[in-house]
């Protein structure tokens, strides 16, 4: 007779999926200090804005320059840092060096703006029969006083895209994330500006906040530099699949 053989099933065994390492922490934490940078940015924005139109005035046309050299030192620096984000090795670090900047030209901006008076009246004078002139001369002053900090805020993104990408691979939902949170950050920061730092402590204490921001920003930035390690790429441009590891039985 044919003894039929008894085939053990042995039970599933569960798998525990492990917590969050300690990269995946510092990306996510680089993730919402874009927000805080955010936040800091429109601060110097609000505050920028309100020193500048009590030297140039609060006419259409100065308002539409502010918020055109604002917004081409962003461009600028968003295609600078797309740029420089392929080619450094350590992007926690490169942030935490643009926050910085962002923090000591903040300031020099402030104190350059705050002793404007001079510089402007002399423009004056000498342009005010010439709307052309004089708006154009407008120009070239406060696209030179904003471009070099509005430059280093528009790097930001693109690079903390590129740390936030280390963690999930879908690139357009990538980009939205953290443009979502800078751009809550920003929300916050330019309300927070209008109707409690000025009105509350003043311009120049408000500006010192917004530098406290950028410093704590790229302190932390500093902190986690440790945790970046760029991954090897691929030469068709995307990122080496590290093979799979076989488990032993």
């Amino acid at each position: 007779m044919k003894t039929k053989k008894k085939i053990s099933r042995k039970a599933p065994i569960k798998q525990i999926s492990p917590g969050p390492s300690r990269k995946q922490i510092g990306h996510k934490a680089i993730f919402w200090a874009c927000g805080a940078s955010g936040a800091a940015a429109l601060i110097y924005e609000v505050i920028w804005f309100r020193a500048l139109t009590n030297t140039i005035g609060a006419t259409t046309y100065s308002f539409s320059i502010l918020v055109a050299a604002f917004m081409a030192g962003l461009a600028l620096g968003s295609r600078w840092g797309g740029i420089y984000a392929g080619r450094n090795k350590n992007l926690f670090q490169a942030f935490g060096l643009l926050e910085l900047g962002v923090a000591v030209s903040g300031l020099a901006i402030f104190y350059a703006i705050n002793n404007l008076g001079p510089l402007y009246g002399r423009i004056f004078y000498h342009l005010r029969l010439s709307f052309g002139a004089f708006t154009m001369a407008q120009m070239v002053l406060v696209f030179g006083l904003l471009l070099v900090p509005t430059t280093m805020m528009g790097a930001n993104f693109p690079i903390v895209v590129k740390i936030w990408s280390h963690i999930r691979e879908e690139v357009g939902r990538n980009a939205g994330d953290v443009y979502a949170i800078n751009t809550w950050g920003a929300v916050f920061g330019s309300m927070a500006a209008g109707f409690l730092l000025i009105p509350m402590v003043g311009l120049q204490l408000s500006h010192l906040v917004a530098a406290f921001i950028n410093v704590s920003v790229a302190v932390l930035a500093f902190a986690l530099a440790g945790s970046w390690r760029a991954e090897p790429v691929s030469t068709s441009g995307g990122r080496m699949k590290q093979p799979a590891r076989q488990s032993q039985l």
